[in-house]
């Protein structure tokens, strides 16, 4: 499957930034640091909830569906006609939905995911993708695989190589919807990470090296 969402939202934001200069967005789809994880495939619904200001898009055309300041906790399943997420959208087939601010959080079945969540009507089932900044993503993925300190330099290579892997996946799968699976790679979300732990600290000293 193709992954034209991510190319015209990108043209819709471009177009369109003059006319929202002052919103800031925590994440920008086609993102070159950015790994999309699957979450979900082929479900029948999902408790979709974000706590904070947000943005949905169509990811087909680009255009903006909606936008709310306050937050919002629904069911997200397929319709005949389309997507339902409290309201229903018909016609609509993909929704891509995206924190405005820091302190929005994106929750899938009660899991903290940061950056945006996309969601795809296939048939008559729904999959469900994390759009998340490389960086967060190695930090969830790392911390349950590594519950001990190692030394600086060690941990520090297991980073750079855990990232390496992460942007192949990216290459390798980048006309794909999603690039690598969470059920496949381990990926647990936001939750999980310690800001200070010496996973994360391996991470931020390593950043973008591969």
């Amino acid at each position: 499957m193709k992954k034209a969402f991510s190319f015209l939202i990108l043209i819709f934001i471009s177009m369109n930034s003059s006319l929202h200069c002052q919103e800031q967005f925590t994440t920008q789809p086609n993102r070159a640091e950015n790994i999309q994880v699957l979450l979900a495939k082929n479900i029948d619904e999902a408790l979709l909830e974000i706590k904070g200001s947000h943005v949905i898009f169509n990811p087909q055309d680009g255009t903006r569906i909606s936008s709310s300041m306050s937050a919002k906790r629904f069911m997200v399943r397929a319709t005949p006609s389309g997507i339902k997420w409290g309201g229903e959208y018909p016609g609509i087939h993909q929704i891509y939905v995206v924190p405005k601010s820091k302190n929005a959080t994106v929750l899938v079945n009660g899991i903290e995911y940061d950056g945006a969540v996309a969601i795809f009507k296939i048939k008559n089932k729904i999959n469900i993708i994390s759009d998340v900044d490389i960086e967060s993503y190695l930090k969830s993925t790392l911390t349950p695989q590594f519950p001990y300190p190692l030394e600086n330099e060690v941990m520090a290579a297991i980073a750079i190589a855990a990232r390496t892997t992460a942007y192949s996946h990216v290459k390798r799968n980048k006309d794909a919807f999603w690039h690598v699976s969470s059920d496949d790679i381990g990926y647990h979300g936001k939750a999980i990470i310690q800001p200070d732990s010496h996973v994360s600290n391996a991470v931020d000293r390593t950043r973008h090296l591969i």
